[in-house]
């Protein structure tokens, strides 16, 4: 807890935002089309509702992504670690 986040944990965020932004960029582009399509009357308002709601969808875990990848690379609070240490003085080393 002491060095951070391991550096595979950071990777692993980055990697999130990264997927969770190819699908919001796929979905807007189905979400405009539909919104294209509907407007013409050529699909129904439950096809534009769908794509509009699948968009909203990925627009949400991208931004949980992105929250999720600044927390891990900011690693933890002051806070956190000075309770870790408190706990671990209050430990005996273990005996063999």
């Amino acid at each position: 807890m002491l060095n951070g986040s391991r550096p595979q944990e950071i990777k692993q965020a980055k990697a999130e935002v990264e997927q969770t932004k190819a699908e919001l960029e796929k979905s807007q582009k189905f979400m405009e089309r539909s919104k294209n399509l509907y407007e013409r009357k050529v699909v129904s308002a439950q096809d534009w509702d769908t794509n509009r709601t699948s968009y909203e969808v990925a627009m949400g875990r991208y931004k949980a992504a992105q929250e999720r990848y600044a927390l891990v690379k900011e690693g933890p609070r002051k806070e956190e670690i000075g309770q870790a240490e408190e706990r671990s003085k209050g430990q005996r080393p273990l005996s063999l």
